[in-house]
């Protein structure tokens, strides 16, 4: 069985109309496999239009006086950095650790001090 992994899957483009020029980003969170299987679940809600199909497949479209070029496609493992309190006396350093425990809400991050 495949292991799935959290995939942040990324579209840049650029939109250059009649004001100027704009950098745009879709991103998308997906489970998958792998970065192929997240670009190819990904690639059907960020085509659902034809502008962004043929963007998608040619790398430029254009209509009604705009102009979508530039595409990169960018897929990674999706993760976060856990700060961790640092305690602020020496004593306490020397006494007690800290454990990270997700909350019993399963949203929240608590910190389990435990003696040393």
């Amino acid at each position: 069985m495949a292991k799935h992994k959290l995939w942040e899957v990324t579209y840049t483009y650029k939109v250059s109309h009649a004001d100027g020029t704009e950098q745009m980003r879709e991103s998308y969170l997906v489970v998958a496999g792998d970065t192929a299987e997240a670009f190819k679940k990904t690639e059907g809600c960020f085509s659902s239009t034809d502008l962004y199909q043929e963007l998608l497949v040619a790398g430029e479209a254009h209509a009604q006086g705009v102009d979508f070029s530039d595409l990169h496609k960018n897929a990674r493992e999706y993760r976060r950095i856990i700060s961790f309190p640092k305690l602020t006396l020496d004593t306490d350093l020397d006494q007690f650790s800290l454990k990270p425990n997700i909350g019993s809400d399963g949203q929240t991050l608590e910190f389990i001090v435990v003696k040393r």
